[in-house]
């Protein structure tokens, strides 16, 4: 067999290295290069995160008076069987962890890496508590809001302040809980409206709960997102009329008579052709993520749809997870998180935990129903 062999994965080619110590991040596409590198002794793994950024590696002593170097050693006792030791003073150590992604863990490295590559690979909680080898009910809750948690940071960071340009559709649509067969009570439960743009040329996503469907909710947000001059795609719904004034390109089709509307301009014969598939498709899918976990608590809601948008984003490239740790936990400072609570400012945020799950839900546009309108479990998909 050839020292390296090339095998085809996520559309590209991917390098199987024999030497792990060669094994980069964005190998880890090839599982081979993972569990290559995962299996290996805690000494390897160690060096191995220092080399891609993970962990720190030899620095400056931090005691005053001292003008020693912090190198790796090994030490058995310790969970990652390595500490930063002084070469000056014997007693001048500091965990090899600090500042880090792991720092506040007792998991092995390996675990956590284990885990936090199946949770980006998509798979239920359950499953990655399995794959991590960690508890379920508390351990795998934590890492899972811990995960989110960074990417709460991404959206603050990266999606917060996006402009969209081109070619953008919009949509709402209402996310919560959907009484089937006329069984149940309809006026139990709580729904949330959400509020959705999307750039056709990049699939980029942008997401946000809202109290209510009203143009002066809604057109805010398109102002702070979309290029003025951009052409934008939407239903009829009647909040959207004055964008044409604002300065965009605005064509609507109703989806009560046909899903696609073709609009040509007499003067220049432009053809538009206008539908909304690119925002109905992003709606199946943030509902089928809703749907797998059979609901989520009012709390984690926001974290929830970060994601949502951060797998928009990446698209295939869930692993450029870890080098976005690099830019929260420098490593030579604590991490640094920037977001605030309620993470959208569309809305106040959702009840605290210990509030009435299901006090009565009226009309979302009613003034009763615009206090009632957070979510609270997404139990099923509502069209």
């Amino acid at each position: 067999m050839a020292s390296e062999r090339k095998l085809r994965v996520a559309g590209n080619y991917r390098s199987r290295k024999d030497d792990p110590s060669n094994i980069e991040i964005q190998d880890f596409y090839n599982p081979w290069n993972f569990y290559h590198v995962m299996s290996q002794d805690d000494s390897f793994v160690v060096n191995w995160c220092v080399r891609n950024g993970l962990l720190h590696g030899p620095m400056p002593c931090h005691r005053p008076g001292c003008n020693g170097t912090l190198s790796l050693a090994k030490r058995s006792r310790n969970i990652s069987g390595a500490v930063l030791r002084c070469n000056k003073h014997r007693d001048h150590e500091q965990s090899v962890r600090k500042n880090s992604f792991f720092e506040k863990s007792h998991l092995t490295i390996q675990d956590v890496m284990m885990f936090s590559k199946s949770y980006l690979d998509g798979f239920s909680l359950s499953t990655c508590a399995k794959f991590g080898g960690v508890a379920y009910g508390s351990t795998a809750v934590d890492w899972g809001s811990f995960i989110r948690e960074v990417l709460k940071e991404f959206y603050e960071r990266k999606l917060k302040n996006k402009f969209l340009s081109g070619e953008i559709e919009i949509d709402e649509s209402l996310f919560g809980r959907k009484v089937k067969y006329n069984k149940g009570n309809p006026h139990k439960g709580l729904r949330v409206w959400v509020f959705g743009m999307v750039e056709r040329a990049s699939n980029s996503l942008i997401l946000y709960p809202v109290h209510d469907r009203r143009a002066k909710t809604l057109l805010p947000l398109i102002e702070r997102h979309v290029q003025p001059g951009s052409t934008i795609y939407s239903d009829g719904w009647s909040a959207y009329c004055p964008l044409n004034e604002m300065g965009y390109r605005h064509f609507t089709v109703l989806h009560k008579y046909t899903f696609k509307k073709v609009y040509v301009n007499k003067e220049t014969k432009e053809t538009i052709a206008v539908d909304t598939n690119r925002i109905e498709g992003a709606w199946k899918h943030a509902k089928d993520y809703f749907r797998r976990m059979s609901g989520t608590t009012a709390s984690q809601w926001e974290s929830h749809m970060a994601e949502v948008m951060w797998r928009s984003v990446v698209k295939g490239n869930v692993y450029s997870f870890f080098d976005f740790i690099k830019e929260i936990y420098p490593l030579d400072k604590p991490a640094v998180y920037t977001y605030s609570t309620p993470l959208f400012d569309s809305w106040t945020g959702p009840i605290t935990e210990n509030e009435k799950m299901e006090p009565a839900f009226s009309d979302a546009n009613s003034e009763s129903g615009k206090l009632n309108i957070y979510i609270v479990y997404i139990l099923s998909k509502i069209d």
